[in-house]
């Protein structure tokens, strides 16, 4: 009698197509979460800049003329738009930028002014 006590190919063909099917399908799952990591990153960076900036004219000596703060910054490869208005008496900052499949996205906060 012979001893089989190895693998043999086919079962060692069955243990690979089944690791490759359980690849295949997490794979995608893996990289979606890896996206959407990055894009919670990037948007926290905005809101936490958008806040600063915003307590900054609310404080600051651009509470009656807001719009002199406008501008642009790069943020890990993403342009980002921050533009401030004043309506009535809260001034309105807005931050707007493009995420990797090219969606636009914007989020605005408000703030009171100073008193002084």
């Amino acid at each position: 009698m012979r001893n089989c006590s190895g693998f043999t190919t086919v079962e060692a063909l069955a243990v690979f197509s089944l690791f490759l099917m359980v690849s295949v399908t997490l794979l995608p799952s893996f990289l979606q979460i890896k996206l959407e990591d990055h894009q919670l990153l990037i948007k926290r960076q905005v809101l936490s800049q958008l806040h600063d900036d915003l307590i900054e004219i609310a404080y600051g000596k651009h509470q009656e003329n807001p719009e002199q703060q406008n501008y642009q910054e790069t943020w890990m490869g993403v342009k980002v738009t921050y533009t401030f208005v004043k309506e009535t008496d809260l001034t309105k900052g807005c931050a707007k930028w493009k995420y990797a499949k090219q969606e636009d996205h914007e989020v605005c906060l408000y703030a009171y002014p100073a008193k002084q």
